[in-house]
């Protein structure tokens, strides 16, 4: 799963992206994220209870808002760019600047995320189908983490990334997969319990990170009607994608 998320970058490898085009591929990655959350509230709400999502999504935006103002209060500043003026430029890989830091945050929820997938394949392989429905979940989610990772690398490119680097970020994001998944199996029954709220979480995440930070650095590089445009489109193409697995997920039974 996590090594499928690496073949997301592959094409920045032959395609070098392009100024113009950075602000629709953050759409496009707007899109994916959107996509993303949408499946981990549907998950959360297959496994227990709606208004424990709704708690975790709401927990999950102010979290990330939370940690941005007790770092900004932390240094006695009220906005990022008195934080870059009094401390320096925050920086990551070739990346510097508030972008760096906007990178880190995207980069930290979409591994979060993780968390969430993780812990649904191995309560999967605990499930009544065994063996079959957790392989036929890994391999679902392997797929669906492939356009995860190329929207991570989009992001990335758009701001002067490096494929390689690229490549591993896209991966690290993925590696909670594989790890959570082992004591989730184990526990299944405690992690069942609390999977609703952590997918809740981490959608709440995204969602806020698309709307105030992806989106609109997406509006400043590029007109508003091929941003929204990219985004819908990645939407539909995950949820095309997620329909598809579904639908084979049933058939296979």
């Amino acid at each position: 799963m996590a090594a499928a998320t690496g073949l997301g970058a592959v094409p920045f490898f032959f395609v070098e992206l392009d100024p113009q085009w950075a602000g629709i591929c953050n759409g496009m990655a707007a899109g994916v994220m959107l996509a993303a959350s949408f499946d981990l509230i549907q998950e959360g709400q297959e496994h227990g209870a709606g208004s424990w999502v709704v708690i975790g999504i709401v927990a999950g935006g102010f979290f990330i808002l939370l940690c941005k103002k007790l770092m900004l209060t932390s240094c006695n500043v009220s906005s990022w760019s008195q934080f870059l003026e009094r401390y320096g430029e925050v920086s990551m890989l070739d990346i510097k600047g508030a972008d760096a830091t906007k990178v880190v945050l995207v980069v930290g929820i979409m591994t979060l995320h993780s968390f969430g997938e993780g812990s649904g394949v191995g309560v999967s392989f605990a499930g009544s189908k065994g063996f079959t429905q957790g392989l036929l979940v890994t391999l679902a989610i392997a797929v669906h983490n492939i356009p995860e990772g190329l929207a991570v690398s989009m992001l990335l490119a758009s701001k002067g990334v490096s494929p390689q680097n690229a490549m591993l970020w896209s991966v690290i994001t993925s590696l909670p997969q594989p790890i959570v998944a082992v004591p989730s199996f184990i526990c299944a029954d405690a992690f069942n319990k609390f999977l609703p709220f952590c997918t809740g979480f981490a959608a709440g995440c995204m969602i806020w990170m698309v709307v105030a930070e992806v989106l609109p650095d997406a509006f400043k590089e590029a007109s508003p009607t091929p941003v929204a445009s990219a985004a819908t489109l990645s939407v539909a193409f995950m949820e095309a994608l997620g329909v598809l697995f579904q639908n084979f997920s049933h058939d296979y039974k």
